[in-house]
Formats: structure tokens, C-alpha cells, sequence
């Protein structure tokens, strides 16, 4: 997933912002156990991470901001792919 981040970072900013957050909350994770954050974990937070942006781009939607809807969409299936 870092590998794919600096290749977001130079293509499309709402995919690496969603990717950066979840490595954010991971690293943070292991910051505090002090050890590597498990696969298992960071799957449930890629997870948490696609349903958060989905909700996004349905509140979004609703309050008729289709450009920002879009924005969570993109995110949302940038992160799903690592399922």
C-alpha cells in the first residue's frame, strides 16, 4: 500500500488522500502497541475506511454535491481494491 501512495500522490489526490489515511491510522496503531499492526486489522480498517467514504459520497449526493460525491466515490473504490 506505501508503494501505491506515491503513485496516487502524483495522479489522482482523492485516492491518496483516502490510502493516506488508513496508513495513518495503522502506523498510528503500531506507534501505540509497538509492534507491526496485523494484516487482519488493517483489513477491518480499509473496511471502516471504504464505508466512511461511501456515506460521504451519499451525504454528499444528497446535499447535491455531485462533485464531491464523486471525490468519496473515487476514494471509496481506491481502497476497496485491496480486498
Amino acid at each position: 500500500m506505501r508503494a501505491d501512495l506515491a503513485t496516487l500522490e502524483t495522479t489522482d489526490s482523492a485516492q491518496a488522500r483516502a490510502l493516506r489515511r488508513v496508513l495513518g491510522w495503522a502506523e498510528y496503531a503500531e506507534f501505540k502497541e509497538g509492534s507491526p499492526y496485523p494484516e487482519g486489522r488493517v483489513r477491518s480498517l480499509l473496511d471502516l475506511a471504504v464505508r466512511r467514504f461511501t456515506d460521504e459520497a451519499n451525504a454528499c449526493t444528497g446535499a447535491g454535491d455531485t462533485e464531491g460525491a464523486d471525490a468519496h466515490r473515487r476514494s471509496a473504490a481506491a481502497l476497496a481494491q485491496y480486498f
